[in-house]
């Protein structure tokens, strides 16, 4: 791989502080989904990224993180071997060394996660939850400190619309890690997700849940669309203290928002 793509990459992972706040007394952390950025997803057409221009004007106390990770499906060069749970627990020590190194491990936090970002972050806090004091405690902390969560088109029991050939139309090949792969785990069905939902539901009361769900369908190539995600997964009927609720938008325009008179990033803040 060419060294300055190389560079370019990594200068869009792991954890990066949007906004310090004014003596922040809370941390909102986003985590992106598939071929995602840690900025760019989060950010509308008219260049406003509203983490940063729009929600601090909103909750000047809040420290907002972003995350980035490459799962990218349509690029030859910038593919990576890591599977779920390793992103997850990439994602939990790359913010359990921000808490460390800023002095902030009993902070609440609020996770803001889009599309299969959900699926990482709720494997990341199955993994802390089975942190102990001998064991990651630093770790276990963060799912101590998790007072709720916004799941954005997250696909908690698979979609039929996340298959490589229908929403993607790409062809790359497949081996064991591959976003293919991936892409597998997030289909109807899934025994990953079946096996994931249950361990994460024995937690979920430890948090207050928002599932956001797409209204409109995305369009794809060829004039087609679909809903990527459909309100039937993107919300767990009978989940512990959660709602769901509507976003007047696609799959992809679900985390962007035009400005502060947008009725979603009305809703979304109301949330927070």
């Amino acid at each position: 791989m060419d060294q300055e793509l190389v560079n370019d990459i990594n200068t869009c992972l792991g954890i990066k502080v949007l906004v310090e706040g004014i003596s922040p007394n809370i941390d909102i952390v986003t985590i992106h989904s598939l071929d995602g950025h840690h900025e760019d997803s989060w950010t509308a057409r008219n260049i406003i990224l509203w983490l940063k221009d729009i929600l601090p004007t909103y909750l000047p106390h809040a420290r907002i993180a972003t995350y980035g990770y490459d799962v990218s499906i349509g690029s030859q060069s910038s593919r990576t071997a890591e599977t779920l749970y390793g992103h997850a627990q990439n994602f939990i020590s790359q913010l359990a060394l921000l808490w460390d190194s800023s002095t902030t491990t009993t902070r609440p936090i609020i996770f803001l996660a889009h599309s299969l970002g959900g699926i990482i972050l709720k494997f990341a806090l199955i993994h802390a939850n089975q942190c102990d004091k001998s064991h990651l405690l630093h770790h276990k902390q963060i799912i101590r400190s998790t007072i709720a969560i916004l799941f954005f088109g997250t696909p908690h029991q698979g979609t039929a619309a996340l298959s490589a050939s229908e929403m993607l139309c790409v062809a790359l090949p497949v081996n064991e890690n591959s976003p293919h792969t991936l892409l597998r785990e997030l289909a109807s069905n899934s025994k990953v997700l079946e096996i994931q939902l249950s361990q994460y539901n024995a937690i979920s009361a430890h948090f207050n849940t928002k599932f956001l769900y797409e209204v409109y369908p995305t369009p794809l190539r060829d004039c087609k669309f679909s809903f990527i995600v459909p309100k039937s997964s993107a919300i767990v009927p009978g989940a512990w203290d959660a709602e769901s609720i509507g976003l007047n938008k696609n799959h992809m325009d679900m985390i962007q928002f035009y400005s502060a008179e947008d009725g979603d990033f009305d809703t979304v803040v109301l949330l927070l």
